[in-house]
């Protein structure tokens, strides 16, 4: 049995299409754009409940922690890339602090 990875295909397109790794701009701009989403209840016309809430919090989880593995594993990077991917790395982990605690004050058990 092989060794599991970290980089498959996005189980779901809508969150793929809204994060970005390119730069931290547009990276800043998607977890903004996350977060705005799981405080309001929607994002554009699709509505957040539980468990599109639970699939940002995992999705913003994941590409922080990509963004850590390219930043610390991929050789041919250079140090102007690898402090993009520091700044992108933060960024998400930020929000991912920030999504999970929306999702447990919005969505806590009783």
């Amino acid at each position: 049995m092989g060794k599991g990875g970290l980089f498959k295909p996005p189980k779901h397109k809508w969150l793929s299409r809204i994060i970005s790794y390119e730069t931290p701009s547009k990276a800043r701009k998607a977890a903004d754009k996350l977060i705005s989403g799981l405080k309001r209840g929607r994002i554009g016309k699709m509505r957040i409940g539980q468990k599109r809430a639970l699939q940002i919090c995992r999705a913003l989880q994941r590409a922080a922690n990509e963004t850590k593995v390219i930043r610390d594993k991929k050789k041919k990077l250079s140090e102007k890339e690898r402090a993009e991917f520091r700044k992108i790395h933060k960024i998400y982990d930020e929000a991912v602090k920030k999504a999970w605690e929306i999702y447990h004050d919005k969505y806590k058990q009783k």
